[in-house]
């Protein structure tokens, strides 16, 4: 009876996540933009994708159509920059929304959409400075926007993290970079600042930046801050990164993209050391420290 009750369970399980299980939208995606990015005043709640010369898009699964905005046979006023797009509803209470899709290139005769049914076509509509794919991935359960990365197949990722900057901002809002400069005088406290970010994949991106997954300081060997993207929830008419009121957007980003703002200090002795760790979305991990002497 275990045995079976077991086997149970087991066929269960499979059958929920390979019912749930998603594919991307194109065949080989380059993501030029990762979820949590700073975008001057607001969150990135999705991912840019490229895909070569291959704009068709299909499903991430089985699909239904619940929303659809297409310059192309509506008067609508695209009001947030998203252009044409699509909203595909999930099994999970998950939806996908795509932006900036192709004028006239949206499906108009289905709502019930298979994985292998082209949708759209990937372009260039909205607020946009060349072809890509914004998607986002919602949960109409808990109303929070979620890492796509997450509930997708895993893409190949070989370049590492990059630890640009440590920067302490003292009360007159002077930066010092504490990588190359290790001994100044002491104030009465300073703000942390960690400049981070991860290398675009593909041979010819060079070393374009893309956002982190996860960042993390320590001061001497104990972590104070830990910024991890894993979705966006809207607690007390703000959006908060994890459904954290301490992590607004406000309180992640300075006015510069990849300067997040991991924490204040108050100087009470000699000597610190520093420790910022960052782990990007394919896993890969690099982390560097610097001791800094005050007097």
């Amino acid at each position: 009876m275990k045995r079976f009750t077991l086997l149970f369970i087991l066929i269960f399980v499979f059958i929920k996540f390979a019912g749930a299980e998603f594919k991307w939208p194109v065949v080989r995606p380059v993501f030029t933009s990762h979820f949590g990015e700073s975008r001057h005043d607001h969150w990135h709640n999705g991912i840019d994708i490229i895909a070569g010369t291959r704009y068709s898009l299909t499903p991430p699964t089985d699909s239904e159509v619940v929303f659809r905005r297409d310059e192309a046979d509506t008067p609508m006023p695209d009001r947030f920059g998203a252009g044409n797009l699509i909203v595909l509803h999930h099994p999970a209470n998950l939806r996908t929304f795509h932006y900036h899709l192709v004028k006239g290139s949206i499906i108009q005769n289905k709502t019930k959409l298979t994985r292998d049914d082209i949708f759209a076509t990937m372009g260039n509509s909205g607020k946009s400075s060349g072809t890509h794919l914004h998607m986002s991935l919602y949960s109409t359960k808990d109303d929070s926007i979620l890492n796509p990365i997450d509930y997708f197949p895993k893409v190949e990722d070989t370049k590492k993290p990059k630890i640009k900057k440590i920067l302490l901002r003292d009360p007159m809002n002077d930066y010092i970079n504490i990588f190359k400069v290790k001994r100044m005088r002491k104030r009465s406290h300073f703000r942390v600042i960690v400049v981070v970010h991860d290398i675009m994949e593909g041979r010819n991106r060079g070393k374009s930046p893309v956002g982190a997954r996860k960042v993390i300081l320590k001061i001497d060997d104990k972590k104070v801050k830990e910024f991890s993207f894993d979705k966006i929830v809207l607690r007390n008419r703000r959006y908060c990164l994890n459904g954290d009121p301490d992590k607004t957007f406000k309180r992640t980003y300075i006015s510069l993209p990849y300067y997040m703002d991991m924490a204040g200090i108050v100087i009470n002795k000699s000597k610190y050391k520093f420790t910022a760790i960052v782990v990007d979305n394919g896993g890969n991990r690099k982390s560097k420290s610097v001791t800094v002497k005050f007097y």
